[in-house]
């Protein structure tokens, strides 16, 4: 049935008489004028006067209905049906989409724009009318994007909106669009709209070349219509903290270390003298200024000490800007109370060395507990006792104990190789140069005993965590970093474009290397020996630094130092198999407790945990003993 929305309007057809009384008003009157003759008129009249009436009739009529046209059209005719979806009370479903990533924290005078947005989002709902189905939800960058059940309750869709609050993660606009557009499809209403209320943040659109599968999803005969409500404020004054950086340095109880921070200014400003403070185990412990170009970063270095072993946490902060969310970046570190060290030998001399430059006390409560094993013996090892393997100078090792070694070093345990007087080449290059360093050992060099010919140290790489100590003395002298010890006798390695050497000799041949097990250990090989007939590296102030901070970095992963979790991103931690087994509780930092498993790997258990909607740390125990 045909009606109108405003019938009211419809009195103001009467206007339609104004063209015809103005067209009545403005007729000319006639004069009487005389003329001798009327045959020149009468002519005239025939011709012409006949088609200027029917002009002015048409004119009269084109004025009516234009005047009539618009009556209607503001009096907005409709189509009544009993058709669903049909006419001008067509009913609608809408999807409104609310930005909650980090960015939206933002502050303003008149609230943050999260706030704002939740503010116009009551307003959408105001505007729908009955029947009307909407889907109101929050949006961020989670990897499951699913919307709830429409609703034509104005009430609850409201109550729903006072629900929803900002997350700590970055955003994904297409995905969201994406999964708005699929559920409208389900849709039986003939109007589908999208609201989408957002700060436009550059790293939302990320994937926007996915947005042609939007004009797919999209039907042409009933077209989902997308409507865009930025909130932005003025000039954005935010710095936040980039990437910690621990420099590959050992951390050591008692030593000074660095952190390095990058600070990124996000203003189209210069920022001048903005404090920067370093929190250590929930104390201030530095702080620093920084200076920073509009657009542009800059990095702050701090330096920091522990007196304990055990777990650290941290996080460095900035002063308060109109965005607090990314102001602090948290990390943590373990220096482990004790390592345990198995040397095994075939010369006595070389393992008195080693085990007295790792724990001279007698009663081996030091921070290196040493065992030593004989070759014969180890296969009755329990290696996973052990953090780290002292391989000196062995001539061979059996098939079955080599297995074991490896799987000890594949689980992550450390493995330091010296060579002897009498070396297997052919299994040691089988087995071990090749495959963990990259190198085929050739022969040996120089005369084991003979101490009137001998090699240097030449070449170190000072970036090492193990040689780093070094470095300060070499910037302040151009001679070399420490006295070398002579070598007497080393065995030739050919490297290849996958070794790594960390030292050689006058002789430019490697000394020392670096290997490694994928997702494994880290191992080390001294191409000479510790005995006193190859070299007097026992005999020098170097020995026992160089022997402690090599232990140290094979048992310790500095990896772990450079790793970061993202918000919304997993944790897998690595504990000690000595961890009973049992329910692993994750503390979150803002205290709520989740309970979780460990996996049992060789040597120790793995633990993943999801749940990282929160910045800061997160805890892992057991049986009230924190482990991570």
């Amino acid at each position: 049935m045909f009606s109108f929305l405003n019938s009211i309007i419809l009195f103001g057809l009467a206007a339609a008489a104004i063209p015809l009384l103005i067209h009545l008003l403005a007729r000319r009157r006639l004069k009487r004028v005389y003329f001798s003759s009327l045959t020149f008129l009468k002519s005239m009249q025939r011709s012409q006067l006949r088609w200027l009436k029917v002009k002015q009739l048409l004119l009269l009529i084109v004025r009516t209905l234009i005047v009539i046209f618009l009556v209607l059209a503001f009096a907005r005719p409709a189509l009544r049906s009993q058709l669903r979806g049909v006419g001008a009370e067509a009913q609608t479903s809408a999807v409104v989409l609310l930005d909650n990533s980090y960015s939206m924290a933002r502050e303003t005078k008149d609230g943050s724009l999260f706030e704002l947005a939740q503010g116009k989002t009551e307003e959408i709902l105001d505007l729908l009318g009955p029947g009307d189905e909407v889907a109101v939800t929050a949006f961020s960058d989670g990897i499951d994007f699913t919307l709830p059940p429409f609703s034509s309750n104005k009430e609850a869709l409201k109550g729903r909106l006072e629900k929803l609050s900002l997350s700590y993660r970055t955003t994904n606009v297409v995905e969201a669009l994406l999964g708005a557009v699929e559920s409208l499809k389900e849709s039986s209403n003939l109007t589908r709209e999208i609201y989408l209320l957002t700060d436009l943040t550059k790293s939302g659109w990320r994937e926007r070349e996915r947005l042609n599968l939007l004009e797919d999803k999209n039907s042409s005969d009933r077209p989902v219509r997308l409507y865009l409500i930025p909130f932005q404020g003025p000039d954005l004054d935010n710095l936040s903290v980039g990437e910690l950086d621990f420099g590959r340095q050992l951390v050591q109880v008692g030593k000074s270390f660095k952190l390095n921070a990058t600070v990124i200014n996000y203003a189209e400003s210069r920022q001048d003298r903005r404090l920067v403070s370093l929190f250590l185990d929930g104390r201030r412990v530095a702080q620093s200024d920084v200076t920073l170009p509009a657009g542009g970063e800059a990095a702050v270095d701090f330096t920091l000490q522990v007196d304990t072993p055990g777990l650290h946490y941290g996080r460095v902060e900035l002063e308060d800007d109109e965005l607090i969310a990314d102001n602090s970046r948290y990390f943590s570190f373990r220096i482990p109370e004790v390592i345990n060290v198995l040397i095994v030998g075939e010369n006595p001399q070389v393992v008195r060395h080693i085990r007295w430059a790792l724990n001279p006390s007698s009663d081996n409560r030091g921070h290196f507990r040493v065992s030593v094993a004989d070759p014969k013996d180890l296969t009755r090892e329990n290696l996973s006792r052990y953090e780290l393997i002292i391989l000196a100078g062995l001539s061979r090792i059996e098939p079955n104990v080599w297995e074991g070694l490896k799987r000890f070093a594949e689980a992550g345990g450390g493995l330091f190789f010296s060579l002897g007087s009498n070396p297997d080449l052919r299994f040691y290059n089988q087995e071990v140069a090749g495959p963990i360093f990259g190198v085929q050992i050739k022969g040996s060099i120089g005369q084991a005993g003979g101490k009137k010919r001998f090699f240097s140290w030449e070449e170190i790489d000072l970036s090492h965590p193990i040689f780093s100590i070094y470095r300060d003395l070499e910037n302040r002298d151009k001679s070399a970093p420490f006295a070398s010890p002579k070598f007497y006798a080393y065995y030739q390695a050919k490297t290849s474009r996958t070794s790594r050497t960390l030292g050689s000799l006058t002789s430019k041949d490697p000394i020392l290397l670096e290997g490694g097990f994928e997702n494994g250990g880290k191992a080390l090989l001294l191409t000479s020996s510790f005995a006193e007939s190859f070299s007097d590296v026992s005999m020098r102030s170097f020995f026992v630094p160089f022997v402690n901070r090599a232990c140290e970095y094979l048992a310790q992963d500095l990896s772990a130092y450079f790793s970061e979790v993202r918000v919304g991103g997993e944790i897998q931690v690595e504990l000690p198999s000595q961890v009973p087994e049992g329910e692993i509780v994750v503390t979150r930092p803002d205290g709520e407790r989740f309970f979780t498993s460990a996996k049992a790997l060789p040597r120790r258990r793995m633990v993943s945990f999801g749940g990282t909607e929160l910045p800061g740390i997160y805890r892992f125990s057991s049986s009230g003993e924190e482990l991570d």
